[in-house]
């Protein structure tokens, strides 16, 4: 998502290792509340914080003459987060034809017949919805999320529907502080901008996606990941959770994102060396294929005929559905992370490149790539030498626009558990780097490499004792350590 910290997702990743795991809960689904919540007062959302909220015909945008939207439009909506940007990138023209820049950072982008709709993270747990008129290229709507942090959206049945990680909260056991995390989808009018309902779920809402006429809704748990299904024929929002009887199997696996069509449900995983992608039963959510792709899946899109996957190389492969083969391998370029399709031109974007690509599903040819912006930062690597180990936690400065570290190779640290919130670990140093997991409030790691400067933080790579988690993370943002050092 964003580089914010993360706020209590639990991502733990699986090894092979897990199959021998045993699971410290029962194989059961857990619990949901299947009501539609109406939404706040309109007194109440007006005293709700937000970075800005649009007035009358809404914020002049940041470009020349509004595009007309026509039957002939390719054009395709992306973000560059670190610009704050909301782009359209002309497909004839190859180029910027608007752009939009926010306060916040634009998280993600869905678009309908009216309007395309973006997340504006405001910070952890605050968001904003925002509503650009198609026609006139303008945001006319900033719609606060309250219940907690967008993640995702989608439109269908003439809504906007969010996924929402809502705040972390603590319960006293008998064992300890345990932290937990649900989630819900919020239901936006797509003609009034008003929030109409809020469904809770079981857990944190990653991601939702309409298809035939349902919201499948991709969700989070601590060590694995499951799929519900909200009807949306009726306004009484059922949840249906799959699977419904869950064996230990559905329980090794964490899905990034997920597609559908008519052959099932199509699934990235979550963690990114792994070289295949998920089948499974759309009726009762079980796994029934994995498909060799040769390479780390980024993003996963389906149409009734092709399920198109980015790989993180930078090449998209369409999958037939109903042999599970793949008839093409296209290479597009970067280290992609997302799939746009647009009527026949598919577009393939790589935040770390800050670049797009149209592919034209017609003859198959590649753009060169548009620039969407300013490239992430590379990361420096930190000339001074650390102090020695007996040094105790002698505050040092690693990187010359950074704050002081405690840190050092040999360590042990643990995620400082005041607040209690988790660290998020990415397979790289820096913000824009693919998050593979998190380390708890209190967990002890071994500092294993670093640091490294990115983003103006400072980053080690850490193992976690406990779970054996590897990978970057960042010590502090300059106003708080993270990670402290164990004494």
């Amino acid at each position: 998502m964003s580089g914010f910290r993360a706020v209590g997702f639990f991502l733990l990743i699986m090894v092979t290792a897990c199959h021998q795991l045993a699971l410290p809960y029962p194989l059961t689904q857990p619990s949901v509340e299947a009501v539609a919540i109406p939404s706040p007062s309109p007194e109440v959302l007006k005293q709700l914080p937000a970075t800005w909220t649009p007035q009358g015909e809404g914020v002049p945008a940041q470009q020349d003459t509004p595009s007309p939207v026509g039957e002939t439009d390719f054009s395709v909506w992306v973000l560059n987060e670190d610009d704050h940007a909301i782009l359209r990138i002309g497909y004839q023209s190859q180029k910027i034809e608007h752009k939009i820049v926010i306060n916040g950072t634009p998280l993600d982008v869905a678009v309908d017949e009216h309007a395309i709709w973006v997340i504006e993270g405001v910070d952890e747990s605050r968001s904003n919805i925002l509503r650009i008129d198609r026609h006139t290229n303008v945001v006319v709507a900033s719609i606060p999320i309250i219940y907690g942090a967008a993640l995702s959206l989608t439109t269908g049945e003439g809504a906007v529907w969010v996924g929402i990680a809502e705040p972390t909260s603590l319960h006293e056991t008998s064992g300890g502080i345990e932290y937990a995390q649900s989630g819900g989808v919020v239901r936006i009018d797509a003609q009034t901008n008003q929030i109409t309902h809020y469904i809770k779920t079981g857990a944190v809402a990653a991601e939702v996606v309409y298809y035939q006429r349902a919201l499948w809704v991709l969700e989070w748990m601590f060590l694995y990941s499951y799929v519900d299904r909200i009807d949306l024929a009726s306004r009484d929002f059922v949840i249906r959770s799959l699977p419904e009887t869950p064996d230990m199997d559905e329980y090794l696996h964490q899905f990034g994102h997920i597609a559908l069509n008519h052959a099932g449900i199509w699934a990235t995983p979550l963690e990114d060396n792994t070289e295949f992608i998920y089948r499974m039963n759309a009726e009762d959510g079980k796994i029934e294929s994995f498909i060799q792709v040769g390479g780390s899946a980024a993003d996963i899109l389906a149409t009734e005929d092709s399920v198109w996957v980015a790989l993180r190389s930078g090449t998209v492969l369409r999958i037939e559905p109903s042999t599970e083969q793949i008839t093409e391998a296209i290479k597009a370029g970067g280290r992609l992370s997302n799939l746009y399709l647009n009527r026949d031109v598919l577009w393939a974007l790589s935040r770390m490149d800050a670049q797009v690509y149209s592919i034209d599903l017609t003859n198959r040819s590649v753009s060169e790539g548009v620039m969407t912006g300013n490239v992430p930062k590379p990361r420096l690597t930190p000339s001074p030498t650390p102090p020695p180990l007996d040094a105790g936690d002698t505050p040092w400065h690693p990187c010359s626009s950074g704050y002081e570290s405690k840190m050092r190779v040999g360590m042990q640290a643990m995620v400082n558990p005041d607040p209690p919130l988790a660290n998020r670990v990415r397979d790289d140093a820096g913000r824009q780097a693919t998050v593979i997991g998190q380390i708890e409030p209190g967990e002890i790691v071994e500092i294993l490499a670093g640091p490294l400067c990115a983003d103006n933080w400072v980053w080690w790579k850490v193992k976690s004792v406990d779970t054996g988690l590897s990978g970057w993370t960042a010590e502090g943002d300059g106003s708080n350590y993270w990670l402290v050092p164990v004494q």
